[in-house]
């Protein structure tokens, strides 16, 4: 049990940006997601974690659980992203960005990556899409 006044515990909530979750299925924090619509794929990418962070988070599981457990295609480090983006011949990424019909509020999250101005960006269309 969680005792409310442990001094050595740092209690935080982690909440999935709804979208991704909604796609992907995925509740763990710091991934990205692929969506290649010329092959009809859902790719998965997650973070590696630094061997100092395995006593608090354990130790990554396989890019292969992932996979299965998740139902996409393939998972990849985020590491790999670029390289991933380049074998696909990626031209124009869509970037999710817009109000939340709900709430009013914006997408508070927005993915970036290193190398993303080479790429042509739509941050409209893909929320048009979802909602």
């Amino acid at each position: 049990t969680f005792e409310f006044f442990d001094t050595d515990t740092n209690f935080t909530y982690f909440r999935q940006e709804p979208f991704f979750r909604y796609i992907f299925g995925v509740n763990e924090p710091d991934c990205m997601g692929l969506i290649d619509f010329k092959a009809k794929e859902f790719v998965l990418f997650v973070p590696d974690l630094p061997p100092s962070s395995y006593r608090w988070n354990g130790v990554p599981h396989a890019h292969e659980k992932y996979t299965a457990e998740y139902g996409v295609t393939a998972t990849f480090s985020v590491n790999d992203l670029q390289r991933v983006l380049e074998e696909r011949n990626a031209d124009k990424i869509y970037l999710l960005d817009g109000i939340n019909t709900d709430s009013g509020l914006r997408v508070k999250t927005k993915a970036t990556f290193d190398g993303l101005s080479k790429y042509k960006v739509d941050e409209k269309r893909l929320h048009e899409l979802l909602v």
